[in-house]
C-alpha cells in the first residue's frame, strides 16, 4: 500500500515481559535492560523498508522493580531517536485501574514511579 499523503501511521503494541504479553506474571524477568529497544527494532526496520511511519499505541511497565523503569527509559530514548516512530501512548491510566501495577494513575496524591521516566520525555514531537 502506498500512502501518497504521508499521513498514515502504522500502530504497534509492545511489552517487555518474558511472554511479551504485558501481564508481567513474574518479578523482573527481562532478558536485558535493553529489551524494549531490541523488541521495537523489527517494527522500526519494517517501517524503514516501506518508507512508512509508525506509533507505539500501547506499552507499559509495572511499578514493583526499578529495573523496569530503566527498560522504559531506554525504550523511550529509542523511540525519540527514530524519525519513523512519531510517538507513543502509555498503557494505562485512570482511576478505575485501582492497584494495577502498570497504571500511572496517582495513588494517595503521589505520582506512580513510571511518571518520573515518562515526564522526562514530555511530548515527544
Amino acid at each position: 500500500m502506498h500512502d501518497g499523503s504521508g499521513l498514515l501511521l502504522y500502530a504497534a503494541h509492545q511489552y517487555f515481559d518474558a511472554e511479551n504479553s504485558g501481564r508481567y506474571a513474574r518479578r523482573f524477568d527481562a532478558s536485558s535492560l535493553d529489551v524494549g529497544v531490541t523488541r521495537i527494532r523489527p517494527f522500526a526496520e519494517w517501517l524503514a523498508a516501506r518508507n512508512a511511519y509508525g506509533i507505539l499505541t500501547e506499552f507499559g511497565v509495572p511499578d514493583d522493580d526499578p529495573r523496569w523503569l530503566t527498560v522504559l527509559e531506554r525504550f523511550l530514548i529509542a523511540i525519540q531517536a527514530d524519525d519513523r516512530l512519531v510517538g507513543c501512548v502509555y498503557w494505562a491510566g485512570g482511576a478505575w485501574w485501582g492497584t494495577y501495577p502498570l497504571s500511572i494513575e496517582p495513588r494517595g496524591g503521589q505520582d506512580r514511579p513510571q511518571m518520573s521516566v515518562l515526564s522526562a520525555f514530555g511530548s515527544a514531537r
